[in-house]
């Protein structure tokens, strides 16, 4: 089944924030780089240089010229869990992995909050990384998930493109497992079948290993595939946590495929229910995601970017292991 976009890129985005865990700590982060367009590695190419300015620090990327410049520096060990909105994906070494659709690249951070790395450009003879949407770690290589591609980066390096043909997109990974669940990024406006999979479990060449759970089934059959799109993270023991997007619950699956625990809380301020209309010489969904993101925490814990009352996203829900409710920052 192709997929499409179901919207343009722009109505997707959303206000968010920036998570470092040290406790719970905000951090604020920018940017400053030109619009020098991405070129493939040269021979010449040289890695990433960490520089500080005025007590922040920020790296120099060569291959296009550019910073990118991180202003809060907390003591310790830390981990990225949200920037702009956007998860950024568990890495085995304790840092993380944020995709950057605006700038073509996935940013690398490491386990005390720096900037390590900037992935982007393209395997020799290919197109190169467009706009990511999400980034997974899997067997200690990370990949640039565009839509139903991906870019396998080694050593900081684009190597090759995997292509998934499934009605998700790969949004996280972990111990050589990728995992892929529906997405509100990229969509059909089709029905879903009451014993289609709910989430997916591939290897490292994108080869379906094991499916999991079972979509729901909507009022309008043909929201099927957005009624059961969502967020899905991998954590280091095999667990599997699944948020969908339109209504606030997440599941946990273990590394067997079994459905360990359902966690639902009440929505501030309800959103009105998804619908079609007919726009633009055709028909569209008009929606509100309720849930934009999940990730895990050093601390075991399973943080959900949601909606809140104002209807941004800026509500950050913190559940534990057992899927019991913490808090709600």
């Amino acid at each position: 089944m192709k997929l499409r976009r179901a919207f343009p890129r722009g109505r997707a985005r959303v206000p968010g924030l920036a998570l470092v865990l040290t406790g719970l700590a905000l951090a604020s982060c920018g940017r400053e780089r030109d619009d020098t367009p991405v070129a493939e590695p040269v021979p010449a190419y040289r890695a990433p240089t960490t520089v500080l300015e005025d007590g922040a620090r920020s790296i120099e990327n060569h291959v296009p010229r550019e910073r990118l410049r991180v202003y809060t520096e907390p003591a310790g060990r830390v981990r990225l869990l949200f920037l702009n909105g956007v998860a950024a994906a568990p890495r085995s070494d304790g840092g993380a992995a944020w995709p950057e659709a605006a700038g073509g690249r996935v940013v690398v951070f490491d386990a005390w909050g720096n900037v390590a790395d900037i992935l982007q450009g393209a395997p020799r003879g290919a197109a190169p990384l467009g706009r990511p949407l999400f980034a997974a770690e899997a067997g200690g290589r990370l990949w640039g998930i565009e839509g139903a591609s991906s870019l396998l980066f080694e050593s900081g390096r684009p190597r090759e493109w995997l292509s998934v043909e499934l009605p998700g997109l790969v949004q996280s990974g972990a111990r050589g497992v990728l995992a892929a669940a529906r997405s509100v990024h990229e969509f059909a406006l089709a029905p879903v079948l009451e014993q289609d999979p709910l989430l997916w479990l591939l290897d490292a060449r994108g080869q379906v290993l094991r499916t999991l759970g079972r979509v729901q089934l909507p009022e309008n059959a043909f929201l099927g595939q957005l009624h059961n799109a969502g967020w899905v993270v991998l954590d280091a023991e095999g667990g599997i946590y699944f948020a969908f997007a339109l209504f606030p619950e997440v599941r946990k699956y273990d590394a067997a495929g079994r459905l360990r625990w359902v966690s639902r809380w009440p929505l501030e301020a309800p959103p009105p229910p998804p619908r079609l209309s007919a726009r633009a010489g055709g028909i569209q969904p008009e929606f509100t995601a309720v849930q934009h993101g999940i990730t895990l925490g050093p601390d075991g814990r399973i943080y959900v970017l949601a909606r809140g009352a104002s209807g941004a996203a800026d509500r950050l829900v913190v559940l534990d292991q057992d899927g019991i409710w913490v808090r709600t920052a």
